[in-house]
């Protein structure tokens, strides 16, 4: 899915060497999926993934585009920063998705 979205997107800006970044990721990202098996019943294993997929995701981006364009005009502190951001937006989210399991309530 990320692959087919940036394919269709690099096509208006031209930027094609993105296809293969977000490629890089998706297989990275299919890997991890099938290692964590993330899942409601493995609520660990959820956080972890929610966590690192956008991770994953920004740094082949931004790897690639050092590499095409020579560097990124942003600051370390930024583009890593909107990095980690994102992983802990993407962890804030699966909490969204998947509330904390709350503990039964007492009967009297």
């Amino acid at each position: 899915m990320l692959t087919l979205n940036t394919t269709l997107i690099s096509f208006f800006q031209d930027e094609y060497t993105l296809i293969i970044a977000t490629l890089v990721a998706g297989v990275i990202l299919d890997l991890l999926y099938w290692r964590l098996r993330p899942s409601t019943k493995r609520l660990d294993a959820l956080r972890l993934f929610s966590f690192t997929f956008p991770i994953i995701y920004n740094l082949c981006f931004f790897v690639t585009v050092m590499f095409t364009h020579g560097n990124i005009t942003w600051t370390v502190h930024l583009w890593m920063g909107v990095t980690v951001m994102s992983g802990v937006a993407g962890l804030l989210l699966s909490y969204l998705m998947t509330p904390p399991v709350s503990p039964e309530p007492l009967s009297f």
